[in-house]
Parts: C-alpha cells; sequence; structure tokens
C-alpha cells in the first residue's frame, strides 16, 4: 500500500539545471522508453541531462510528457517549459485525467485477479505470432494500444493493429 500512499520522486541537478522525473503508480506499470538519442533508457536520458551530453536534443522533454497520460510518468527538463511544449503538456494531462477512471478499474482487476495493467500485445492477442517480438508497443488494459512517438524528431509512428481471436476487432484513432 506504500506504493499508492507517497509518491516516489527522483531529482538531480547541476547549477542551474534542475532535472526531475516523477511517477505515480507501481513498479510494474514502468516503462522504459526506448530512443534513438540513448539506449540506457529514462534514467539514461536524465543522468545525460544531468552531464550535460545530448543537449541539443529537440522535442526531448514534450516527448516523455506525451507519454504521461498512458503511462503515468512525468520527465521535467529545466526551470521552464517552452511554450509550443506547454500545450502538448496540457493535453496530456487532460488525457491522464480522463483516463483516470480506466485506470482505477484496471487497478481493481489487477489487486482482485493479477491482471497486469499495462500488457505486452501477444498477453491480448494470443493467436497472433508476429507480436512476439513487439517492443515498441503495448496495450493499456484490454481497451487502449499504445505506441508512443519518443524517437528524435519523429512526430508519427507506425502502429501495427492485432487480429483478434475472431478477426471482428476495430481500432479507432
Amino acid at each position: 500500500m506504500a506504493l499508492y500512499v507517497s509518491i516516489p520522486y527522483i531529482l538531480a541537478h547541476r547549477a542551474n539545471r534542475p532535472v526531475g522525473a516523477l511517477w505515480f503508480n507501481a513498479a510494474e506499470t514502468w516503462v522504459d522508453a526506448q530512443s534513438s538519442v540513448t539506449s540506457r533508457g529514462l534514467l539514461g536520458k536524465m543522468l545525460d541531462k544531468v552531464t550535460g551530453s545530448n543537449d541539443n536534443v529537440p522535442h526531448f522533454d514534450a516527448h516523455f510528457m506525451s507519454v504521461s497520460g498512458l503511462v503515468d510518468s512525468f520527465f521535467f527538463v529545466g526551470r521552464t517549459v517552452k511554450e509550443q511544449a506547454q500545450g502538448i503538456i496540457r493535453e496530456a494531462l487532460r488525457t491522464r485525467y480522463a483516463l483516470l477512471p480506466y485506470w482505477y478499474t484496471l487497478s481493481q482487476q489487477h489487486t482482485e485477479n493479477g491482471v497486469p495493467p499495462m500488457r505486452h500485445l501477444f498477453y491480448e492477442f494470443e493467436n497472433d505470432d508476429s507480436l512476439l517480438e513487439e517492443q515498441k508497443q503495448w496495450m493499456v488494459g484490454n481497451g487502449i494500444l499504445a505506441r508512443p512517438a519518443v524517437e528524435k524528431d519523429t512526430f508519427n509512428v507506425q502502429v501495427k493493429l492485432p487480429r483478434g481471436e475472431h478477426h471482428k476487432e476495430r481500432w479507432y484513432e
């Protein structure tokens, strides 16, 4: 229960450059987003920001904020957020709050049945063998397919839409 009562927080900084990561869920919902910038994941990216490498990565903060609506993971860079990113952050927060009832339902299902809230695609679509190697997209519950755009200079991504058991699945953007 302690993970849901307290808020884990990591803060690292150097002179005039605070960096922080904040997440609101237990470890089983942690997603290590991969990027072309570094293959070390979110904490590696934080370390890169603190040490000064990869300082000129465009849209770095906005990508992670856009993921936060589904993952509940936040990444803050610097003291102020550029105006361009403010709209993206605002939309991510609206998405997050709109999905709170869904997250509460997933948490209840996880508590009662042990079903993970975030699932590999083959968990929901076990008859589609092509999904076994998929690493860039996942399911949030059984109703949301997630595929964030976290690669450098990426604004659109290709999504593989799995086929269900009865081949009658409908996907909406």
